[in-house]
C-alpha cells in the first residue's frame, strides 16, 4: 500500500531548537484497519506477533539527510477491558546522524506519520497529545522569568536556612484554555541551555497526520516567547 502523500517541508529538528517530539494518538479500535496494517508490516514474524498480541514497538531510521531524526513507534491496545476499546499510536522523534541500515525496509522516519494515516478510518475522531522539548543556548538567550535567581535574605521566602543561597533554575506553568491547545509549560535553566518543555492536547481528524510535522514550528513559537535574545556587549 502506498504511503499517503501531502505537500510538506521535510522536518529538521535542529532548525527549530527541538530535541524531542513526542506524539500520542488515540482512536477507537473499530476505526483501526487491522488487516491492512498487518499486511503492510515488512517482517513476517513482526506481523504474526502483532496479529496475536496487538502490540508493536519498532525503530524507523531516516532514509535521507533531508531530515535529522529517528522515529520510535509503539502501537498497542489502550484498554482491552473497556466497553469502547481504543488503540494508541505513540511516536518519539529524536535527533540522529545515522541513516537507514542496508537491509532496512520502509516505513522510514520521514514518512511514519503519513504511513500510519492510511490505517485509520477517515471519518473517525482522533485524540492527539504532543510533548516537545526545545533547547536555547544560554549564551545567546536569557529567560523571561529571571531564571536563575538566588534565594537570599528577603528573597528566601522559605525562611529555612538550608535554602539560603540556593539557585532557583526552573518554573512550571499550567495554562488556561488557548487557541494552540498548550496545557502546560516548563522551563529549566542550565549553564549551557534554557530547556522548554510544552504539552499539548487537541481533538482532531486523521488528516492531521499528513502535516503533523508542522506542529514543531508552531510550538517552537510558543517556546520562543519564554526567552529573550541577549544584547551583545560593546
Amino acid at each position: 500500500m502506498d504511503v499517503a502523500k501531502s505537500e510538506r517541508e521535510p522536518l529538521k529538528l535542529a532548525a527549530h531548537n527541538c530535541e524531542l517530539f513526542v506524539v500520542t494518538i488515540e482512536v477507537a479500535e473499530k476505526d483501526f484497519l487491522w488487516d491492512s496494517f498487518i499486511e503492510s508490516l515488512p517482517n513476517g514474524s513482526i506481523a504474526e506477533a502483532f496479529a496475536q498480541h496487538g502490540f508493536l514497538k519498532a525503530f524507523c531510521n531516516r532514509r535521507s539527510k533531508q531530515i535529522d531524526y529517528r522515529a520510535q513507534v509503539d502501537v498497542h491496545k489502550a484498554d482491552e477491558d473497556s466497553k469502547s476499546p481504543k488503540m494508541h499510536f505513540h511516536f518519539i522523534l529524536r535527533p540522529t546522524t545515522a541513516l537507514k541500515r542496508t537491509d532496512e525496509q520502509p516505513p522510514f522516519a520521514e514518512e511514519i506519520f503519513q504511513w500510519m494515516h492510511q490505517f485509520i478510518s477517515n471519518d473517525t475522531s482522533v485524540s492527539l497529545w504532543e510533548q516537545v522539548d526545545f533547547a536555547f543556548s544560554s549564551a545567546q538567550y536569557r529567560s523571561v522569568f529571571s531564571l536563575p535567581s538566588v534565594l537570599s535574605g528577603p528573597l528566601n521566602s522559605t525562611e529555612n536556612e538550608i535554602f539560603e543561597g540556593a539557585r532557583m533554575v526552573g518554573v512550571a506553568l499550567s495554562l488556561q484554555s488557548n487557541r494552540v491547545g498548550v496545557s502546560s509549560a516548563r522551563q529549566t535553566v542550565t549553564k549551557k541551555s534554557i530547556m522548554v518543555h510544552l504539552s499539548r492536547r487537541i481533538d482532531t481528524s486523521p488528516q492531521k497526520l499528513l502535516s503533523i510535522e508542522n506542529d514543531v514550528a508552531v510550538l517552537r513559537t510558543v517556546a520562543f516567547s519564554t526567552v529573550r535574545t541577549r544584547r551583545e556587549k560593546k
